[in-house]
């Protein structure tokens, strides 16, 4: 179940697993397993994109060039596919490409800027006397959670040439 998976993945999200900060970022945003929360959403995101996930900065940069739940900016759209690619992420080269097209060479050079500022802020580690977000003492885990362990697994498909999926598992499960 939708809402099962989102205990599971706030669970991850809330011990520092990035990948389940990104997921649980685009359920609240998409509205599965939850009402959708685009300011909850952006939390999410923005605590997985201060990791550096690409996925993530990517989503923050659709969110911006939609304007979702945020003012619509191709800027800031350009500057978070910018810092996407360069964590390696192809998916933020075809996204820069789009753009590309669309603003003007000013337009880009303003971006590249924007990316800048962001990685000065967003992107800049939180200092050690302080928790990476504000909210992660609002909510704690019940007892059950707090037992709770996940692994993250990847399954591999030679088929595709690569990882096909990545789960998280509790823990002392395998996957066959």
């Amino acid at each position: 179940s939708y809402s099962d998976a989102v205990r599971w993945y706030e669970a991850a999200a809330e011990r520092g697993l990035t990948s389940a900060e990104t997921r649980l970022g685009t359920l609240y945003l998409d509205g599965t397993g939850v009402a959708p929360d685009p300011r909850r959403a952006r939390q999410w995101l923005e605590r997985a994109a201060r990791k550096r996930d690409p996925l993530a900065l990517i989503t923050l940069g659709d969110l911006s060039a939609r304007g979702q739940g945020v003012p619509q900016s191709l800027e800031d759209a350009y500057a978070y596919y910018l810092l996407a690619k360069a964590t390696g992420s192809e998916r933020a080269d075809a996204a820069i490409a789009d753009l590309d097209e669309t603003l003007s060479t000013g337009r880009r050079a303003e971006a590249a800027r924007r990316a800048a500022a962001i990685e000065g802020t967003l992107l800049a580690p939180a200092p050690a006397d302080e928790p990476a977000t504000a909210d992660t003492t609002a909510s704690r885990p019940s007892p059950a959670e707090e037992r709770l362990r996940l692994s993250p697994v990847s399954v591999r498909d030679d088929g595709l040439g690569g990882t096909a999926l990545h789960l998280l598992l509790p823990g002392g499960w395998t996957v066959n």
